[in-house]
């Protein structure tokens, strides 16, 4: 292919095969379905494996999983150990991750959970006082960590939402704190979701973006348009009703809308 040729792709904008030949996504168990589903050790499905191997087919690059514990997360971004971290958010990393971050692609919202027959009505953070609420092990609540602090509501922290479901219906705490993603895939899955309630914790969500690696081995813009490609063609949408029961409603909301 001759020099001229190859710089009329280039000036034109066509989209062509990357020379890198690999893509390393942390997609750690620690998220959580549905956002990483392993059998037997494997990932098979959920919302990092679709997108990215979307990612993957349009970039013309392979796209290999890394379940990395979360603790070292960071670390790989900084090192290239991995090149993007998926469902991130500034807060969650330390002031001196020196990465890139994506526009944001969707929204979180938190909800708190509670048996179906529990009499809490809930109408915001100081309901919670005297409570032992369900927490995952290393995340930050800013709504509700005032209370935490203070000692006027009282942590449990656990590895996996799971865990504060069974610690729920045993009664070891009074409710839990977990995404609206996580938990109405839960009510898919999970005939227990019958002996739960949900209410909105009433903050104003969380917007996701990817962790990016200075050692990203493809253009960053590259990620961004896939990104913006993603949301104005509906299909981030559809790839996360996939993972919610038909009755829920509603999808969770794109990044950048509010209802």
């Amino acid at each position: 292919m001759s020099r001229l040729f190859m710089m009329l792709i280039m000036l034109s904008g066509v989209a062509t095969p990357l020379q890198a030949k690999e893509l390393r996504i942390s997609a750690s168990a620690y998220l959580s379905e549905p956002y990483t589903i392993y059998e037997k050790g494997v990932l098979r499905a959920g919302l990092v494996k679709d997108i990215f191997d979307e990612l993957g087919l349009e970039l013309g690059v392979s796209i290999h999983y890394v379940d990395l514990p979360r603790k070292r997360v960071e670390a790989g971004l900084e090192s290239g150990e991995i090149h993007i971290a998926p469902v991130a958010h500034p807060h969650w990393l330390s002031k001196d991750f020196t990465g890139d971050w994506t526009e944001p692609l969707f929204m979180m919202r938190e909800l708190l959970v509670m048996q179906a027959s529990s009499t809490l009505n809930y109408q915001g953070p100081g309901d919670l006082k005297g409570l032992r609420i369900g927490t995952i092990l290393g995340y930050h609540y800013p709504y509700v960590e005032p209370y935490f602090r203070s000692g006027a509501t009282f942590r449990a922290d656990v590895q996996r939402a799971d865990q504060s479901v069974d610690m729920l219906l045993n009664r070891r705490i009074d409710a839990y704190i977990v995404h609206d993603i996580s938990f109405r895939y839960f009510q898919k899955m999970d005939k227990r979701a019958a002996l739960l309630r949900a209410v909105d914790l009433k903050n104003t969500g969380t917007e996701i973006s990817w962790a990016v690696s200075k050692k990203l081995p493809v253009p960053f813009e590259r990620l961004q348009a896939f990104i913006r490609g993603l949301k104005k063609s509906g299909r981030i949408e559809r790839i996360l009703k996939k993972y919610q029961p038909a009755e829920a409603g509603p999808p969770p909301l794109p990044a950048g809308k509010r209802d």
